[in-house]
């Protein structure tokens, strides 16, 4: 697009009557605002199946969790990692979180348990892998294969027995050893 950018042309709309497919060249930045709102996305070159798949979704999508999801996308994408919010669902629920409260995440194979700071606990359908993509930034330090953290909610590094993280939660996390390297240089920033 020449004047701007396809997050401009929406903001442009308001409030659409219709849904939306991003359809994106640029990865780093334009796949982590969609993944916020959990709106569908393809990476350009698109792939026909991939195509095939988000189209035959969005007959499925809740118009009115759909028109949220946008609002909260187009909400999120000039916000910076502490003001952001995030929509998680569950089997039962849709939620919307604040970046902020996320204490951690935990893998449980190609589930993802949020652990918030009012005590909840949110099991979604999607690999720690894809939220670590989205948390890409200075908030969250993945310790482990199976464990991704809120800096923020650090309280102390134990050095014994390989070493592990304790959290402000009382929650004892992991440290893999080659990841303790990265962890303390994240620490000293």
């Amino acid at each position: 697009m020449k004047n701007g950018t396809g997050f401009d042309l929406m903001a442009r709309y308001g409030e659409p009557k219709f849904q939306v497919i991003f359809v994106t060249g640029h990865d780093r930045y334009a796949i982590k605002a969609f993944k916020y709102s959990a709106l569908d996305y393809l990476l350009k070159p698109v792939d026909p199946m991939e195509l095939k798949s988000a189209v035959e979704k969005v007959p499925q999508t809740d118009r009115q969790q759909h028109q949220q999801q946008l609002s909260n996308f187009l909400d999120n994408r000039d916000k910076n990692a502490e003001e952001r919010s995030i929509v998680l669902k569950d089997a039962d629920s849709v939620y919307l979180v604040s970046v902020k409260d996320i204490i951690r995440c935990q893998s449980d194979n190609n589930y993802t348990i949020f652990f918030l700071q009012d005590g909840r606990k949110i099991m979604v359908s999607r690999t720690l892998k894809d939220y670590e993509r989205l948390f890409d930034d200075q908030l969250f330090f993945r310790s482990h294969q199976s464990h991704l953290i809120n800096i923020q909610f650090f309280d102390r590094y134990d050095k014994r027995e390989g070493g592990s993280i304790h959290m402000k939660d009382g929650s004892v996390i992991p440290l893999s050893s080659r990841k303790k390297e990265d962890f303390l240089r994240v620490l000293g920033s």
